[in-house]
């Protein structure tokens, strides 16, 4: 029963985490849905210049697209309450709607 439940966590998770982009040795965006490894490098690189993804600590996002639409959701241990995170994250939601295509 056990190995059972264990193996439907790790199915869910797998499933909510998707691909992994990797967008430098400690930090990733994995990629779900019909979100793509370009959608996912073009995520990263944002996130680099609004100077989120810094290569200081293990970070992940996950990246979703769906036919909903897409959700962007940022994995925090801590921090999630930090004045200086929620104004990154408040300042760059208009920018992330942006998609480039190529």
């Amino acid at each position: 029963m056990s190995l059972a439940i264990t193996g439907l966590i790790w199915l869910g998770q797998k499933s909510m985490m998707g691909a992994k982009h990797a967008v430098d040795e400690k930090e990733s965006v994995n990629y779900s849905g019909s979100a793509t490894a370009h959608d996912a490098k073009i995520l990263g690189e944002a996130l680099k210049q609004w100077g989120y993804f810094d290569n200081s600590k293990t970070k992940d996002v996950l990246l979703r697209t769906g036919q909903t639409g897409t959700v962007v959701s940022f994995v925090l241990g801590y921090g999630w309450d930090d004045e200086r995170n929620c104004d990154r994250f408040q300042t760059s939601g208009p920018g992330a709607s942006r998609r480039s295509k190529g």
